[in-house]
């Protein structure tokens, strides 16, 4: 009993420091949002007329393929060969989609007394990820620029989640990606090789598969903020060469930094919140 105000003293000190912790985490996250945010602020605007005038002032100062500069515009997107989703069949330039298996195991444990128990708990496991981009444009007017979204921070869009109980053959499960052979005889190697593996396995117990997809819609409107770069012959947006933002959302401007600043607004409430729970239990420690 003497070291009982000890003990508790231990624990309230260790929750008084994960919550440091916590609020640590929180304000970091706060800053990088912070600081997304005056960079997107600070990059100039430009219009598709705007970025040809630009690189066509700098091919005729120092040569074509000089031109690069991170930019950002607003303008209706255009795709001639989009992307089709596997599972949707919808049009667009970027894809993602996933298909999991959910299940039951029996798992034996045992508690500090040796008692030995038994239960299902329900787990799951990818056996299928995908994610394709495709070239685009963005136009304004009669003007395009082409866009290479690869190593973009691009906004996909849930459109498919859901359940599929029972067993799912191999057949079954690869007649619904169309256009995506490799994945589908990925996914019957795997299906296959799985119930082999069980066999008459009483410890598992199948629920389904449940699908998910995501996407970006070929048509719209598209803020994007990139490097306007001519060096590889052709004027295009792309991943910036050195360090830089590079966005592809399907809102404006305004819906970006209204984004960034709610989600600021909610970092700042947890680091805030988690400092004041910090501080709160280590008077306790210290009275207690």
């Amino acid at each position: 009993k003497a070291n009982d105000p000890l003990k508790a003293m231990s624990e309230l000190l260790l929750w008084s420091a994960l919550a440091t912790i916590c609020s640590g985490g929180c304000g970091l996250f706060t800053a990088r949002q912070r600081g997304r945010l005056r960079r997107i602020q600070a990059i100039r605007s430009v219009t598709i007329e705007e970025l040809h005038g630009l690189q066509q002032e700098v091919a005729k100062e120092i040569g074509a393929g000089a031109f690069g500069e991170v930019v950002k515009l607003q303008a209706d997107l255009v795709c001639e060969q989009p992307l089709i989703a596997p599972f949707s069949g919808e049009g667009c330039i970027a894809y993602q989609n996933k298909i999991v298996e959910v299940f039951e195991e029996l798992v034996t444990s045992t508690d500090s007394e040796g008692k030995t128990t038994r239960s299902w708990q329900r787990k799951d496991r990818c056996i299928s990820n995908e994610e394709r981009r495709c070239d685009f444009s963005v136009q304004q007017g009669s003007l395009r620029i082409a866009v290479d979204p690869d190593g973009a921070d691009i906004d996909l869009v849930e459109i498919i989640n859901r359940m599929e109980p029972g067993q799912l053959s191999p057949l079954a499960v690869s007649a619904g990606i169309e256009g995506a052979a490799g994945v589908a005889l990925q996914l019957a190697s795997t299906l296959i090789n799985s119930k082999a593996g069980r066999g008459q396995d009483q410890s598992f117990r199948l629920i389904g598969y449940r699908r998910q997809e995501s996407i970006f819609p070929a048509s719209g409107s598209v803020f994007v903020v990139a490097e306007a770069s001519d060096s590889d012959g052709a004027l295009r947006l792309r991943q910036p060469t050195k360090s830089g933002l590079f966005l592809i959302r399907n809102q404006g401007e305004e819906g970006v930094l209204k984004s960034l600043r709610n989600s600021i607004n909610l970092w700042t409430i947890g680091w805030v919140g988690f400092a004041v729970v910090a501080v709160i239990v280590l008077i306790c420690a210290m009275l207690g």
